[in-house]
Parts: structure tokens; sequence; C-alpha cells
């Protein structure tokens, strides 16, 4: 029921009392009326006389506060639940009881309260003045607990962005495949004309710089193009029950040099005895190898580089962690977790919400083409994995894999 209604609904049954020798018949039959019809309501009501004294309460509402019903008689309801907004507390003058008692005749509004428990609330507070027995102002407040719904709505949101971004990167894909194929082939026949060029020329020395220049603008274009192909393709993976620690060591050969160039320590820490897990080789080692090379890049020399391997049990909800059927990982299943650290500068903040889109890039035109982080995304999520990126409190950035364990049904 409307609480305005009901309050509505009580004025008309006070203006309708017989009027005696004695003025305004005693009211208590209407009261007790009120009373019974109140905490009949799933509803947390409360009635406040004049001063913001709690005058009656229901079950729900005592149950709620979690005080017994006698401590709550009596209690100034701005003291028992007080009130916040955006994570700050309500000043006393926007209290609903209060406004009510200074003149509005009727509130609505969202606000959050957190239960001597600890767990906090969103509430949708609901209230309405009146003038029982023209004894003075008094104010009917009822508490709605939203916290579930406003959860399930802020789930089917970020699904809904969710389905967006999947369908705007199958666009994308599509797109990138397209292009990639149109000029694969005549990047080929350049590519084979600078080649000849170079061998049979005799031309000045200035020559010999424009066509290296020209070559190395090729190689460039053809690895922009090797990245839309792998970002496009959704072949088939190959899935071998697999160790990760000899992926995560392979991958680590394969960017020695690079690691040497740069000066860089790199500390490992491999748990032995990992259960192992289901991938395709060929695609993990790829992602690890572009992770390899973001931290790489993103360090100055002499910096270092730490990986680090380990198997867990989830005990939380995460954001890929939950006991619905659309979550990634389930709670109380185990995994095994990769994560790569640096010591490099970080990611900027405004930047974080970008990293993974395609073509998206702060480095330098000769060190990356924007698609690295994406096609890596695109092979983990196709391993039915998740990736998370972060920056450490102490500099640099943490990236975390986390991979079913065969056999766990979480």
């Amino acid at each position: 029921m409307d609480l305005k209604k009901f309050v509505g609904h009580l004025n008309e049954e006070r203006a309708a009392m017989r009027v005696g020798k004695e003025g305004i018949e005693p009211n208590g039959l209407s009261l007790e009326n009120m009373k019974g019809a109140l905490s009949s309501l799933v509803e947390s009501i409360v009635w406040t006389d004049q001063e913001g004294k709690i005058q009656w309460s229901n079950d729900p509402f005592d149950c709620l506060v979690e005080q017994k019903h006698k401590k709550v008689l009596g209690s100034k309801l701005i003291d028992l639940m007080p009130l916040m907004q955006n994570g700050h507390k309500l000043p006393s003058r926007l209290y609903p009881v209060n406004l009510l008692l200074d003149g509005e005749h009727q509130v609505r509004e969202l606000y959050q309260w957190q239960k001597p428990s600890g767990k906090l609330l969103d509430l949708e507070v609901s209230g309405v003045q009146m003038d029982w027995n023209r004894s003075g102002k008094n104010a009917f407040v009822s508490f709605h607990d939203i916290t579930e719904q406003k959860h399930t709505e802020e789930e089917l949101r970020e699904a809904q962005l969710q389905l967006i971004q999947a369908v705007k990167m199958e666009s994308v894909g599509g797109l990138a495949a397209g292009i990639a194929h149109e000029v694969k082939n005549p990047l080929a026949v350049l590519q084979m004309g600078v080649d000849y060029l170079a061998n049979s020329a005799n031309g000045t020395g200035e020559i010999q710089a424009v066509l290296r220049d020209m070559k190395q603008a090729i190689v460039r274009a053809d690895n922009v193009i090797k990245g839309l192909l792998d970002f496009s393709v959704s072949r088939k993976l190959e899935f071998v029950l697999s160790d990760l620690n000899p992926l995560v060591n392979r991958s680590l050969n394969l960017v020695k040099h690079e690691l040497h160039k740069k000066q860089m320590t790199v500390v490992t820490d491999l748990a032995e005895d990992l259960p192992k897990i289901c991938v395709d080789r060929n695609k993990m080692e790829q992602v690890f190898v572009n992770l390899y090379m973001n931290a790489i890049q993103a360090v100055l020399k002499g910096g270092t580089m730490r990986v680090k391997t380990y198997q867990k049990r989830l005990v939380k909800i995460g954001k890929v962690v939950g006991r619905r059927k659309t979550d990634i990982f389930k709670v109380g299943e185990k995994v095994v977790v990769a994560e790569i650290e640096d010591t490099g500068v970080g990611i900027p903040e405004a930047n974080m919400d970008r990293i993974f889109d395609p073509f998206f890039t702060t480095k330098p035109l000769e060190q990356g083409t924007g698609l690295g982080l994406a096609v890596t995304e695109k092979i983990v999520q196709m391993h039915k994995a998740s990736i998370d990126i972060e920056n450490k409190p102490e500099g640099g950035v943490r990236v975390t894999l986390m991979f079913k364990v065969k056999g766990e049904n979480g």
C-alpha cells in the first residue's frame, strides 16, 4: 500500500469522528486500527512525534535496525538511523523526518545506511506529514530495502555493456579481416620490389637510405596486418593438458634478447606441482610474449620484471567470480594463476578503460600497433580464462592471468 494514500485514509477517518460534549472523542480505536493496518505491511514503518522521537514502529522496522521494540520507542529516528547520500552523512536539516516536521508534506528519496552489523544498505525512504489528533505535527516514514534490486540493476547494466562491447568487437574483427586480406598482397609486391631495387641498384648512399626506410615502413605495415589477422581469426584452438610453468619459461626465452638489451632483471617464483590446465600452447605463448614485451617496453634500462605462478581456491565474489551461470569462475573453484609485474611508471588512470581497445596505444610508432592487448584479451577469452591489469601502489603494473583447472566444476 502507498503510504501517502494510507495516511490520507487515516485523515479522512479522523475528520469523520463524532464530536461530543468534551470535543473530539478519544481516538484510541482509530489509533489501534491504524497500528493494526501498519503492522500488516511488509515495509519498515515508524511514526514519530513533533520532536522526531519514535512513538510507534512495526516488527519489520525493529528487525531492520536490529533493536528490541522497547529500545526503539522514544529514540530519535535520526540517532537510530543516521542516513547517508553518496557516501556522506546526511545533514540534520535534510533528514527526512526533519523535512516533514519543518513543513514538507511528503518526501521520497534514496539513501544509504549502515546497519549495526556493518552491512551497508540502499534504502528508498518515503514519508508524509500529518497532524494526528491535533496534538502537533507527526511524521510517518517507511523504509524499503532496495539493496538487492540495485545490485541486480547494476549487474544487468554491466551485462548490457559487455554485450555491446562484444558486438562492437565482432564488427571490428570482421572489418579487420577484410582490410588485412586486401592489403597483404600489395604489401608483398612492394616488399619484393624494394628488395630487388636494394640488391640491384648501384645508386648513391642516399638512395640506399631511402630504400631502407621504405623497407622498414613495409615491415611495420606488415606487422599491423599480422596483428589484424590474429585479432580477427577465430579458428578452433588446439587444447592440450599442459603445465603452466614450461609455457612461462619458453616464452621468457623468446624475449631473452629484448631483456638483455634493456639490462633487465627477471625474478621468477614458479610454484611446484601446479595442476594442469587446458591451453593452446602456441596461442598461450603468444599471450605471455605480448605481456613480457609490454613490461620490457614500460621499464627504464635496468628495471625488473617478476613472474609468479601459484594455485588458489576462490573464496570471494569478484569481477569474474560469482555464482551465476554467466560468471567465468565460481566461488569455491580451484584456479591456476600467473602474475607478471614490472617496475615501470604504470598506466595513467584515464587510459585504463581503453587498454584492450584495438589500435589504442601510447607507445611510439616503431614499438607498437595497439593490437597486442586486444589480441591477448581475445585469446584469453577463448580459453575461458581471465586477464586483469592494474597499477601497483608502489609503481609499475601487475597483470594477473587466471586459468581453470581441469576437472574443477566450481
